[in-house]
């Protein structure tokens, strides 16, 4: 993603979100979901830098757990292409949680795991671990979604996270707290 500044407010703009200056100091932001029927094996063999830093495991992303590795192995069952392993993680992980709630603060991938509870933190920390233990470069994206209802409120956008996997050589939006609809128009990236 290449950020793009409009005086004071700077927004990413790649991946499916396209940022342009408005003029006056304002942004224009064009969403749109990128599918892909790429035909990408697994693993990831390519030499692209951001999606080899995006298969490295990380303090809240333990990636190469062995609970992790075999609850990836349960999720992919015996896909063998990327996309449609990205895909059944998503709808996966949306399953595994049990407890959609926010009462947890951020709790690590293992640690949803082994609650299989949390909000939109905890669906994109665990579908990030499964993917890249799956072998499918995944990062954690920070932003804001529409939703109809929150907090006796209408018609809003909130604070969110979700899941960028890069396959067939470009970032596709997986958002497990929203499965099976998953990514739409009504996400805005703020910060990969």
């Amino acid at each position: 993603l290449v950020p793009v500044r409009s005086s004071e407010l700077t927004l990413p703009s790649g991946a499916g979100q396209q940022v342009c200056s408005g003029g006056q100091g304002k942004l224009i932001v064009t969403v749109k979901p990128i599918t892909t029927q790429a035909s990408s094996l697994l693993p990831y063999r390519g030499k692209d830098q951001a999606a080899l830093e995006a298969l490295k495991p990380t303090r809240f992303i333990q990636s190469e757990s062995e609970e992790i590795i075999a609850l990836a192995r349960r999720a992919v069952g015996d896909a063998a292409h990327a996309a449609q392993a990205a895909g059944r993680i998503e709808s996966f992980v949306y399953d595994y949680i049990r407890d959609k709630d926010l009462s947890v603060g951020y709790a690590s991938a293992i640690e949803v795991v082994r609650s299989r509870q949390g909000d939109c933190t905890e669906h994109a920390l665990l579908t990030t671990a499964l993917c890249q233990a799956a072998g499918i470069p995944a990062r954690v994206v920070n932003g804001m979604v529409y939703v109809k209802r929150f907090a006796r409120r209408q018609n809003v956008f909130v604070g969110h996270a979700w899941t960028q996997v890069f396959i067939g050589e470009q970032w596709i939006c997986l958002d497990a707290t929203r499965a099976p609809n998953g990514y739409s128009a009504g996400h805005l990236i703020l910060e990969t």
